[in-house]
């Protein structure tokens, strides 16, 4: 009697502890990598003046290691990662600038200008948090890092029609930009402007209207802008046109939004272009603002 009270103790002790075991919780995991974490980059380009300024592909790393690149707005990154604080930076590479390291410069032509204008550059850093067994998702706002220049100059007078070569060029600003702070380079450069027959006709009144353009990174403090307009007429005479901008110029460095600037400048007697633009009118949000 008592072996059988003991062999049922023994079976009632062993189906408790197959009961008990069984109410053990099994390790859940929510996703296929439950010791490390993914990251999915989504990229804003909402700095981006138009649709078509907004790059066709664009490159991101994580603390200065492999470089990737993506052609769609938002992509994972090919590597897992441990748990721990990263730092993104994210960029893209335009036509008419080149990259060393992190810092991008702006071209040179054959004359050692500047190009007039390079595609938008844009980057952006952003500080990562990565958990394990988890998903970081991280919508990268793009910052514009070129300031768009147009400059609308009036040429009054009869002569007018006898242009027959405008070019122009701007002085003073800086050719390159490190993407990852933003920070302009202090080497002052000259950048030749593209000039070509205004769209619109100028505030200034009737004449030929030209638009002297550029993208800058920015603007060399310490040093002046000075825009300078070389006009050759068809009879062979050079005249040449300066004004000072440092004032007008004096935000893109850190705003880096439209400078829309309209000026003229006035035949002599003798029918030749000469002096100086320095009366100008900057145009901003469809107002206008005398300087």
């Amino acid at each position: 009697m008592r072996n059988r009270i003991l062999s049922n103790v023994m079976a009632v002790s062993a189906l408790m502890a197959v009961s008990l075991s069984s109410c053990v919780k099994k390790d859940i995991f929510q996703t296929p990598h439950p010791d490390k974490g993914a990251v999915v980059l989504t990229a804003d380009w909402s700095e981006a003046p138009s649709e078509t300024d907004v790059p066709q592909a664009w490159s991101f790393c994580i603390n200065d290691g492999q470089v990737y690149q993506s052609a769609h707005p938002s992509q994972c990154y090919p590597e897992l990662l441990s748990p721990g604080k990263y730092t993104l930076l994210a960029y893209n590479e335009p036509q008419g600038m080149t990259l060393n390291g992190t810092t991008a410069v702006v071209n040179t032509a054959s004359d050692g200008l500047l190009v007039a204008q390079p595609e938008y550059l844009y980057s952006a850093t952003r500080e990562l948090e990565v958990v394990k067994d988890d998903t970081l998702r991280v919508t990268v706002p793009m910052k514009r890092l070129l300031s768009p220049v147009s400059m609308k100059v009036t040429l009054d007078g009869g002569n007018a029609d006898n242009v027959a070569d405008i070019e122009a060029s701007l002085s003073g600003v800086s050719g390159s930009v490190e993407l990852a702070t933003g920070k302009i380079g202090e080497s002052p450069q000259t950048v030749r402007l593209d000039v070509e027959p205004a769209e619109t006709l100028s505030r200034a009144g009737a004449g030929k209207v030209l638009e002297l353009k550029c993208r800058i990174v920015g603007v060399c403090l310490g040093y002046s802008q000075t825009l300078t307009v070389t006009i050759r007429n068809k009879d062979g005479n050079v005249s040449s046109v300066t004004s000072d901008v440092t004032e007008e110029l004096e935000k893109v460095n850190t705003d880096k939004e439209p400078v829309d600037l309209e000026g003229s400048v006035s035949v002599s007697q003798d029918g030749r272009f000469s002096g100086t633009i320095d009366h100008w009118e900057v145009v901003s949000v469809g107002d206008v603002e005398a300087k």
